[in-house]
């Protein structure tokens, strides 16, 4: 403790001069320090917001090709029942199928034929 008793400090122009350009360092040092947080927070910002808009197109890319398959899908099936009616049409252009069809589905008879039903869970 007595050694701080012997201490004393200078007041002179040189002194305050080298107190006024520590404080000029220590603000130019606080100064950077905010704007390089700053330009961190904007940055921060900006990358955020770019994130979320890759995730939201991500999203509509992967519903998209849900939504393409489940097309093609359809487009197969519909495809086959095209063929499958084509080829029912086909064979209503035979007059023979056209007759057996009408005596099968709607009772059509010939003048000697009798018709007979019979229960379908036979």
């Amino acid at each position: 403790m007595k050694m701080k008793e012997n201490i004393t400090i200078l007041n002179n122009d040189y002194i305050k001069k080298l107190k006024v350009e520590e404080k000029e360092k220590y603000k130019e040092l606080v100064f950077r320090r905010r704007r390089l947080g700053m330009f961190a927070f904007i940055s921060v910002i900006i990358f955020s917001f770019i994130a979320i808009q890759l995730k939201i197109n991500y999203d509509k890319v992967v519903k998209a090709s849900v939504i393409r398959d489940e097309v093609i899908k359809q487009q197969k099936t519909l495809k086959q029942q095209k063929e499958k009616l084509k080829k029912k049409a086909k064979l209503l252009e035979d007059e023979d199928y056209v007759a057996k069809v009408a005596r099968n589905k709607y009772y059509f008879s010939k003048e000697w034929e009798q018709i007979y039903t019979v229960p379908e869970y036979w």
